[in-house]
């Protein structure tokens, strides 16, 4: 299946959730304050824009913008469980070389959530060992495992906080067995990226994975509960945002970002 609205044609094969400000495929917001952003993906999944503005006070608003001062987030309604591959997929621009600036998790988003296993993807530096930053490899995307005491992470060969609209797409699949660096890569404008293993401290981590307390967008709750405010904050702009519960071929992202880079001026 697939939603189709002129020219673009989005996959719905086993998508989650999907939020667009701009909705090629339908209205994007439920009310005129736009404080609700509606799940495209007919699922339901609604969130909640906390502390968050759009881009302009009038229609079309066409991303979301996210400041750490302001502490702007996306709480989602959705919750993953028993995953053995995951897709996370968003348009993304960014000028700053924040403390950490996550686009992606599922790890816990109230007091008391501190456990659990997240597929965590953001912007370099990350947290590292002992809850110490990396500040090695700024403005490079990392995707990895995000679980209570550890952490597997790899990162891009290229950096994203150039200003410009970036496509960015984090693959996870692993069918059994031992989660590996491996098994995490980070697609940039449609090419696949060469990733470099970083942060990965000891333990071991089996599929499936189910995350705790519902998907947050632009915001880490335990890393800024552990670390302190702004921590776990973005700081840029968001276009579309859509997670698959599958693996995304090359092909599929490559088709994604042609069909909507004139959109974002690339």
């Amino acid at each position: 299946m697939s939603l189709v609205h002129g020219n673009y044609t989005i996959s719905t094969a086993s998508l989650a959730l999907y939020y667009d400000p701009f909705s090629p495929v339908g209205k994007g917001f439920d009310d005129a304050s736009r404080t609700t952003v509606l799940d495209l993906s007919g699922n339901g999944r609604h969130c909640t824009r906390e502390n968050l503005h759009a881009s302009a006070a009038t229609a079309p608003i066409n991303y979301f913008t996210f400041t750490s001062a302001s502490l702007h987030r996306l709480r989602s309604q959705y919750t993953y469980a028993n995953i053995t591959a995951l897709s996370y997929e968003c348009w993304l621009r960014t000028t700053t070389s924040n403390p950490t600036g996550i686009l992606f998790q599922n790890r816990g988003t109230v007091l008391g959530q501190t456990s659990g296993r997240s597929i965590t993807m953001g912007l370099t530096p990350a947290v590292g060992a002992g809850g110490s930053f990396v500040t090695t490899n700024v403005g490079r995307v990392f995707l990895g495992l995000d679980s209570d005491g550890r952490a597997h992470f790899r990162y891009t060969d290229i950096v994203v906080n150039d200003g410009i609209w970036h496509h960015i797409v984090g693959v996870f699949s692993r069918p059994s067995g031992q989660i590996q660096q491996a098994d995490f890569q980070v697609y940039v404008d449609g090419v696949a990226r060469t990733m470099t293993n970083g942060t990965s401290t000891a333990g071991v981590e089996n599929v499936p994975i189910t995350g705790l307390g519902g998907m947050t967008i632009g915001y880490h709750f335990e890393w800024n509960r552990s670390l302190g405010a702004p921590n776990g904050y973005l700081t840029g702009d968001m276009g579309a945002v859509r997670v698959y519960e599958r693996a995304l071929t090359a092909t599929e992202i490559l088709n994604t970002y042609n069909l909507e880079r004139s959109k974002y001026g690339r």
